[in-house]
């Protein structure tokens, strides 16, 4: 008897964006754009501190409105934050 193969969640989730990069948080897989492909605005978001403006400027393939989706508290959107600087290799706080 056959058994069914069983595909893994991040397989499914691979972004449709070429070079975007994977950020894994609490079952999910998120994709954002690399630092080299952010527009200036997002540059400018991300040294003013005005996260939720980055993440609508560098999270691509609708994976903004999925964190949206996700009603996360100011708290879990900062260990989202420190998730992606570790996926980016970005450094600092």
């Amino acid at each position: 008897m056959a058994t069914a193969r069983k595909t893994a969640p991040v397989a499914a989730e691979a972004s449709k964006t070429p070079d975007a990069r994977p950020v894994p948080f609490r079952g999910h897989v998120y994709h954002v754009l690399p630092t080299t492909e952010w527009p200036y605005d997002a540059l400018v978001a991300f040294e003013d501190g005005r996260i939720a403006s980055l993440l609508r400027l560098i999270l691509v393939d609708g994976d903004h409105e999925k964190l949206l989706e996700a009603k996360l508290k100011v708290g879990e959107i900062r260990e989202f934050i420190s998730a992606m600087q570790g996926s980016l290799g970005i450094e600092g706080n």
